[in-house]
């Protein structure tokens, strides 16, 4: 769930039969965790999509995976198109933290909200579905083709102007295993 629309419909187009759904959610009661735009959010996210499940053993897992704990949802920015390719340079280190951290801003990104438990889905009330058109669909390709390529333009960019500057992620991941 997230405040830019296009987000999750980048995602969606090209399902056999995508539907998009209009949702509130009712925040009374739950434990949210508010991610600021750093690099505590791209080890959440790391965390979520098994970049840390080698390091299980070390203190940056066990922090993140004790940030996360007990949480019914996740709030932070959205990691759409263009957050991918510069996600995936960061992981596999091609880009540093500082130059992470710089993409983020420039990006302008929506927020996005993760519902992570049963409790906080059942908050979850849908306002509006609607299939998607054939038009729509085609319209979305190119979206989201422009949007990676925006990711990758910028990421090549940020990579020479913030070389060496920073840390790679396995020297954050270093650095924590030293501790």
């Amino acid at each position: 769930m997230g405040t830019n629309v296009n987000q999750p419909l980048t995602l969606i187009y090209n399902a056999e039969d995508p539907v998009l759904y209009t949702v509130e959610i009712d925040l009374e009661g739950l434990n949210v965790l508010e991610l600021d735009w750093n690099i505590e959010w791209a080890m959440v996210v790391a965390y979520h999509r098994g970049y840390l499940n080698a390091f299980k053993h070390i203190d940056l897992y066990r922090y993140i995976s004790k940030l996360v704990s007990g949480k019914d949802l996740i709030q932070g920015a959205i990691a759409d198109d263009r957050m991918f390719i510069v996600l995936d340079r960061f992981f596999n280190g091609v880009i540093t933290d500082e130059a992470l951290i710089y993409c983020l801003t420039d990006l302008d990104l929506g927020i996005q909200y993760v519902a992570v438990t049963e409790k906080a889905c059942k908050q979850i009330k849908i306002l509006e579905q609607r299939k998607l058109t054939d038009s729509e669909k085609t319209e979305l390709k190119v979206l989201s083709d422009n949007n990676r390529k925006i990711g990758v333009d910028l990421v090549n960019s940020v990579s020479r102007q913030y070389r060496r500057i920073g840390k790679y992620f396995d020297e954050i991941v270093e650095d924590y295993h030293e501790s």
